[in-house]
């Protein structure tokens, strides 16, 4: 029997009003892989983790989680967790607080949340920063208490919205190293968006790269380096110089070509 895909996105459509933000995206998320979404501004990938969230919803197609279309249900139903850019944490509460408070709703004992969160807490190297609030945080340190509450419900899939860039360029390199090593130790699907190319090429076991509401292409980080699939793609992902040329004969696997 076949292992199911962590996340499914089959036929997925999206407008608003008249503008198209997503064109029949079809795309397959594998079991605890590191999966990232890259593209500039308005290409849609943010409205892609947006429907994986419950924030919204395809006009067409099916999103699955597990095999399970999720499309109807509600986002506080679905085993699904977001780290937002923003962070999001309650300025009133401390860290173990904020930790906490998913694991309260969801009706966990007190003694499974107590121990829970200081394991979180740990995780993230933060268990000594418990008793205090995000105000008095870093805003690396804010980001690993939004990493902490949004992994201590285990969720089977977590999406991250660009949570690195409010942060300075040494802070960003060292939480890409972070990141994937909580991928890795805690074996949840993560669902990575960023419009940066480094990052994704750096963290990502594959990528999808989006351009006008359309996967452009999907492959492993040295696959969309080394063999883009169109000029989008070599275009958008590293530094590339583009040569018009005459091609005088082609067949399948060679051409020849003429210079300027």
């Amino acid at each position: 029997m076949s292992q199911l895909n962590a996340v499914d996105v089959t036929d997925v459509s999206k407008s608003f009003g008249t503008y198209q933000a997503l064109k029949s995206v079809n795309f397959h998320i594998r079991e605890n892989e590191f999966f990232t979404m890259l593209g500039p501004s308005g290409c849609g990938k943010t409205t892609l983790l947006r429907m994986m969230a419950g924030f919204e919803t395809p006009d067409t197609g099916s999103i699955a989680l597990h095999g399970r279309d999720i499309v109807d249900i509600p986002a506080h139903k679905r085993r699904v967790n977001t780290v937002f850019q923003s962070y999001a944490l309650f300025p009133h509460m401390t860290l173990e607080q904020n930790v906490a408070f998913g694991l309260e709703n969801m009706g966990w004992e007190k003694a499974r949340i107590r121990s829970r969160v200081g394991e979180m807490l740990e995780r993230v190297h933060m268990d000594a920063f418990a008793k205090r609030k995000p105000a008095q945080l870093s805003g690396g340190q804010r980001q690993r208490i939004a990493l902490a509450r949004a992994l201590a419900p285990e969720p089977e899939v977590l999406l991250l919205d660009e949570p690195l860039s409010a942060l300075d360029l040494k802070l960003r390199q060292a939480m890409r190293d972070e990141l994937r090593t909580l991928q890795r130790d805690t074996g949840i699907t993560f669902v990575f968006v960023t419009h940066d190319q480094e990052e994704a090429l750096d963290m990502s076991d594959r990528i999808a790269v989006l351009g006008g509401g359309e996967i452009q292409q999907i492959g492993t980080p040295t696959q969309i380096y080394e063999e883009p699939n169109n000029r989008f793609v070599a275009d958008f992902v590293g530094e590339t110089n583009f040569i018009d040329i005459d091609v005088l004969e082609a067949t399948e696997t060679t051409a020849t070509v003429r210079t300027p």
